[in-house]
């Protein structure tokens, strides 16, 4: 609200333009529009100590001092108390002024009074029957938005305390979600204690309430709209996070299929493309994505672990004491034995495989990468070599050949390390024509006659 002029009975519009400014900051402080007086405007006749006098008897006949704005009764009164909440506003009120309608219990904020209306329409709602069961009745429109209201002004540390304190006194509940959420957790536990489990049906007649809140907790919590403290008691139950079909007796099923599998075979590694059961190779597949994307539920993910299943066989297995990562980390040291270094031939998938955990930081290589150093085994087969190392080549290749110009491609055989020189130089060509070469860099290169553009004819881009 703007600054108003200073307000006179010679100046009316200024008077009006402060009163009309008092009632919109009075609308956004209480947010609800008090009702304006009739000719709300005009001054009052009556000295202060007379209207006060008016006050007060209305008080002892009411009980309260909220005239109403239309008060027929004496509509000057109506408007007198209107100019002093808006004289309040304006802090044009004496101290002595403020402390003596303060003392009849003057409510400032015309919402006071209308607070205190809608108190006891919810003390009406709650109160129970001679019976103690409650009333089974329908909340207005106007009462559920008034505590919508409070529990807002609550959260953004608005509401008054005195106000907060008699909500709370009738038992008023602040997070009416969270105790949703606990009954219809109760409600989960109880079925889990009936059946074993906490896959409810998509459709179960007994309570399809239930069968709808925990499909809403499986949407939740993929989006990040479940808590931890949420998830973390829905997991103590074992709850289900697929609800697929697959998540009852026919995943139990399959995990039968699995432990026969190891069984035969002395381990739960099935092959994706498993050709006497494709079924249990994709099924595998399935368990291991599932629970990198959080929705194998925990009793699932224990029965596995409980059969040794390995959940990141591209990383060589899961337990660090695995038999098959130790017999690949024996064949590593055999090869070490016969050639005196670990670099192994390309066609060693376990070796790759290592390389990939450690750069991807999977925990399982913060004890096994100790392991492969020891036997000082390379996470990187080609090292990254300096400028002034590939200058010390170049220099040596003009040396031999007489010039500076490494090819790239040759219809002869050229050596590994030859190509690896032949691009550099091709990448001190190309920074200099986008002038993006070092100043001392291309004077290194000119003192060993570095020729720049390959093609005389063309002027080199600069």
């Amino acid at each position: 609200v703007r600054r108003c002029p200073k307000t006179s009975r010679k100046n009316p519009r200024a008077f009006d333009t402060v009163l009309l400014a008092t009632y919109v900051v009075l609308f956004i402080r209480g947010h609800v529009a008090p009702k304006l007086p009739p000719d709300f405007h005009k001054p009052v006749s009556r000295t202060r100590s007379e209207m006060f006098s008016e006050l007060g008897e209305f008080f002892k006949l009411h009980g309260h001092c909220n005239v109403p704005a239309d008060w027929q009764a004496n509509p000057e009164l109506a408007r007198w108390v209107y100019h002093q909440r808006a004289a309040k506003q304006r802090n044009n009120l004496t101290a002595d002024q403020v402390r003596q309608m303060d003392e009849i219990g003057f409510a400032w904020n015309t919402n006071d009074g209308e607070w205190e209306t809608m108190f006891a329409k919810l003390v009406e709602h709650l109160r129970p029957m001679h019976n103690e069961k409650p009333r089974d009745r329908v909340m207005d429109a106007q009462l559920r938005r008034w505590i919508v209201t409070q529990r807002q002004f609550k959260k953004n540390g608005e509401l008054d305390a005195a106000r907060e304190q008699k909500l709370n006194g009738i038992g008023f509940e602040w997070q009416p979600l969270s105790k949703q959420w606990l009954q219809m957790f109760e409600l989960l536990s109880q079925y889990h204690s009936d059946h074993g489990h906490c896959r409810v049906p998509a459709k179960w007649a007994k309570n399809p309430k239930l069968a709808s809140w925990v499909a809403v907790q499986r949407a939740r919590k993929p989006a990040g709209k479940l808590s931890a403290k949420r998830v973390a008691a829905l997991d103590s139950l074992g709850f289900s996070w697929s609800g697929r079909a697959s998540s009852g007796k026919a995943w139990e099923a399959m995990f039968a299929t699995l432990k026969q599998f190891r069984q035969e075979n002395g381990h739960a590694n099935v092959p994706q493309k498993y050709a006497a059961n494709r079924k249990l190779g994709w099924w595998v597949s399935i368990q291991r994505r599932d629970r990198r994307k959080g929705k194998l539920d925990s009793q699932q993910t224990a029965q596995l672990d409980g059969i040794g299943f390995n959940w990141s066989p591209q990383s060589g297995g899961t337990p660090p004491d695995d038999a098959g990562w130790k017999a690949m980390l024996a064949a590593l040291q055999a090869f070490k034995s016969e050639h005196g270094h670990c670099r192994v031939p390309g066609q060693w998938s376990w070796v790759r495989n290592q390389r990939a955990a450690k750069r991807y930081k999977r925990p399982i290589m913060a004890e096994r990468a100790k392991r492969l150093d020891e036997l000082g085994f390379v996470w990187t087969l080609i090292e990254p070599m300096s400028w002034e190392i590939m200058f010390a080549t170049l220099v040596e290749f003009k040396k031999v050949h007489g010039h500076c110009n490494v090819p790239q491609k040759s219809r002869q055989h050229i050596s590994v390390e030859q190509k690896r020189l032949g691009k550099w130089v091709n990448t001190q060509r190309t920074h200099y024509k986008r002038s993006t070469l070092r100043h001392d860099r291309k004077q290194q290169l000119d003192s060993i006659g570095f020729v720049w553009n390959l093609r005389p004819n063309l002027a080199p881009a600069r």
